[in-house]
């Protein structure tokens, strides 16, 4: 069944539903897309420091490194000066606190292989990310209509009263 027979359906659904539970849902589905939004962005910012490794590992690999001096990066505002043994193995974060020793082109697949994955997984969350505002809209709009429908009942009840 295509997304908008599926939407349309929900729309028919959301008919039924009271003002104050169509509000709650509203809410929950608001809360959900923020949470998937912002799931995607930790997904783009990883793929950027994947890439960035790479690159990192692309420049280690065309230099000239066997005792040479350099600038360790310790934190982001304090550095070491260091000498570099040689470049055929660098220290790889694997997650969780891991660390494992692997040769450039060891590393560079394996940063590669992880920014496919963030990459799926980024795509993952930016497809639930669009059906969940899309389940918003839709509820967004039954409660407008039946607020509307309200506010009908309630400007009819006025004439009334002041007709009388």
């Amino acid at each position: 069944m295509s997304l908008e027979l599926q939407i349309q359906e929900l729309s028919l659904e959301l008919r039924n539903l009271s003002t104050y539970q169509l509000e709650s849902y509203k809410e929950i589905t608001e809360s959900a897309a923020m949470h998937l939004y912002e799931t995607n962005i930790y997904w783009k910012e990883l793929i950027e420091e994947y890439q960035s490794s790479w690159d990192s590992l692309d420049t280690l690999a065309k230099m000239e490194t066997k005792n040479k001096a350099s600038w360790i990066k310790l934190t982001d505002y304090m550095y070491v000066e260091g000498v570099m043994a040689g470049k055929k193995k660098v220290l790889v974060d694997i997650g969780g606190e891991y660390f494992v020793y692997m040769t450039i082109p060891n590393a560079k697949d394996f940063f590669e292989r992880r920014g496919a994955y963030g990459m799926e997984m980024m795509e993952f969350y930016e497809d639930l990310f669009y059906k969940k505002r899309l389940v918003y809209s839709a509820i967004d709009e039954a409660l407008k209509r039946k607020l509307k429908v309200k506010l009908a009942k309630i400007g009819k009840m006025r004439e009334q009263i002041t007709d009388e």
